[in-house]
């Protein structure tokens, strides 16, 4: 992970990180139905946040920068909001180049823009489980399964064809008996086609009741910092990436 920091200069790391350029390569790569089934809808993008409209906007949704993982704002229907402090840090947002600190480069020249998407959440209102499928080439070997989060969070993870890995990855435990999405192969399908042009990524999803969508490419996981115990797994998870095959320094 540190080597490919480091290293591949590959442009479509860029695009793939670029949360609004990855639209039209989605498209590109599974067709325009295919994409629009599962691109969770895009209700606003801007470069300048004093040009939202708040007023204008659904009852629920997250806003969010194209260029950075882990910043976000979500709106529930029964929030009151604070413009002024919401666009200000939509400003702090655009301002900051993220990934510098960690070397992560695809976020580098990324054009930065605010993002306003639906809220995709399930029957009760939380925030839908995520799959985050580990492909390798075009073939997913692993998946990890993140249900309950912000609540009682639990990380569960499996190898492609759902056999329970006892394993902590990041502190957390992997978790036994979660239930395989019934259109389990339909979402391999979709992260097998989307990483092929790469010799790794993630391909993370969310599945509510059959419907599945896009949630992100993640081309630097935990920044290469994720501690997998036992150190075996770390091997396993390693032994399929060949970095001979790297698109390295174009």
């Amino acid at each position: 992970m540190v080597w490919k920091k480091l290293y591949n200069r590959n442009k479509l790391l860029t695009i793939t990180q670029d949360k609004f350029l990855y639209r039209k390569y989605i498209k590109d790569k599974l067709g325009s139905k295919k994409a629009n089934d599962i691109l969770v809808p895009l209700i606003h993008s801007t470069k300048e946040p004093e040009s939202i409209s708040f007023n204008s906007l659904p009852d629920e949704y997250i806003i969010k920068p194209n260029n950075a993982a882990g910043r976000y704002f979500i709106k529930r229907k029964e929030d009151k909001i604070n413009k002024e402090t919401i666009i200000k840090n939509c400003k702090e947002w655009l301002s900051k180049v993220y990934g510098i600190k960690l070397h992560e480069w695809a976020y580098k020249d990324i054009e930065p823009r605010i993002l306003i998407e639906k809220l995709i959440t399930d029957e009760n209102g939380s925030i839908a489980d995520d799959y985050k499928f580990f492909c390798y080439n075009g073939k997913c070997k692993f998946v990890q399964v993140i249900s309950n989060r912000h609540v009682d969070e639990k990380r569960s993870i499996y190898t492609s064809d759902w056999e329970f890995l006892d394993i902590k990855y990041k502190g957390y435990r992997s978790v036994p008996g979660v239930i395989k999405p019934k259109n389990y192969n339909k979402m391999i399908e979709i992260a097998e086609v989307l990483s092929k042009d790469f010799n790794f990524v993630r391909i993370d999803m969310y599945n509510i009741n059959g419907n599945i969508f896009f949630g992100e490419f993640t081309h630097y996981p935990v920044s290469g910092h994720g501690k997998i115990e036992p150190v075996d797994y770390d091997y396993e998870f390693g032994k399929y990436w060949d970095i001979n095959k790297d698109e390295a320094r174009k």
